[in-house]
């Protein structure tokens, strides 16, 4: 919803998920809420929060776009799986030692979840799923 009324959360993290009665999540926190596309002159104040920012909105001149939070959406789910916050997007450039949640979870969880949550932490935009709707479609029948 706030994806189709062209805005942008920013700051999607564990801390400002709510699980409500019957599983259902609500998004807190819209302190950092920002339309799209921006153009430089309308750009806000940059809020980070360490592990579950994209790579995109480090910059200044980074192009924010609905996969911005849905990298926040896969970084949530992979602190859900690992117990801790995920590195910093920054610094998983070029660094081998951050394992793919497929590596470290095999047989643990459904092996289509972690791919899809691994595909959402891309750290290259143009990789993530794109939209909301493509983001429920992967995770359509995952039990």
């Amino acid at each position: 919803m706030v994806h189709e009324q062209k805005l942008l959360h920013l700051d999607i993290k564990p801390a400002n998920l709510m699980i409500r009665p019957g599983n259902d999540v609500m998004l807190l926190d819209f302190g950092a809420i920002q339309s799209f596309p921006i153009s430089d002159e309308k750009r806000k104040a940059q809020v980070l929060s360490k592990g579950f920012s994209p790579i995109e909105q480090y910059s200044a001149t980074g192009i924010l776009g609905p996969y911005s939070d849905i990298y926040a959406v896969g970084a949530s789910m992979r602190a859900c799986l690992d117990g801790e916050v995920p590195l910093q997007a920054t610094e998983r450039v070029d660094n081998n030692e951050f394992h793919l949640a497929q590596e470290i979870h095999a047989g643990k969880f459904d092996s289509k979840l972690l791919a899809i949550i691994d595909w959402a932490m891309e750290v290259t935009p143009a990789k993530r799923p794109q939209s909301v709707p493509e983001l429920q479609d992967a995770l359509a029948g995952i039990q």
